[in-house]
């Protein structure tokens, strides 16, 4: 069948047989409104596309447990409310954040110590940039894109060409390696 005059039914059911090719239809279908939704909302291309990017990895893995029949019948309405829901997420996210940052920038009190601690901070990064060296290229990437940059390992696998057990192994090497490393300061 000719993906292009399937019905969302019929891309549904090629979903969740688990066709790559009609989540590619469904994504062409579909990308440029949530796309503006979500620009529409955010102001950043970059966001927004990122945003529509994770829809649409999330409804490729959870294909099989959230896509029910009535989400067949009306798919545009639930990929909208879905990326209108990632951008409330986001937009929290970032005023959680934002109130945070002034919280400690005004309530966290100014030490006699603090020159001690930012030698001891500074002396910390130091010595887990010399550790982090020392760690093969692969798991020192994984262990930067997940701990530090906060990316899931489902799209580190992805992103790397790996499988998330791989992804799983290189994170508990990295962080036994770092322990070890690390243990003046732990």
């Amino acid at each position: 069948m000719c993906l292009s005059k399937a019905t969302d039914l019929d891309l549904i059911t090629d979903l969740r047989a688990g066709r790559p090719e009609a989540l590619a239809e469904i994504f062409r279908r579909h990308w440029k409104s949530l796309y503006l939704t979500a620009f529409h909302k955010l102001r950043s291309h970059e966001v927004a596309e990122e945003i529509v990017q994770e829809l649409f990895a999330e409804l490729w893995d959870k294909r099989d447990h959230v896509l029910s029949q009535s989400i067949s019948i009306h798919l545009p309405s639930y990929l909208s409310r879905a990326v209108k829901n990632k951008v409330l997420n986001h937009l929290r996210k970032k005023i959680y954040d934002q109130k945070y940052w002034e919280y400690c920038k005004h309530y966290l009190p100014l030490s006699e110590n603090s020159a001690h601690q930012l030698a001891e901070y500074n002396e910390l990064e130091d010595k887990l940039q010399a550790a982090m060296g020392q760690l093969s290229e692969k798991t020192r990437e994984i262990f930067v894109l997940h701990k530090l940059k906060g990316i899931p390992v489902v799209q580190i696998s992805r992103k790397l060409n790996l499988s998330e057990k791989a992804v799983g192994y290189h994170l508990t090497k990295s962080v036994r390696e770092l322990k070890v490393h690390l243990r003046d300061f732990i």
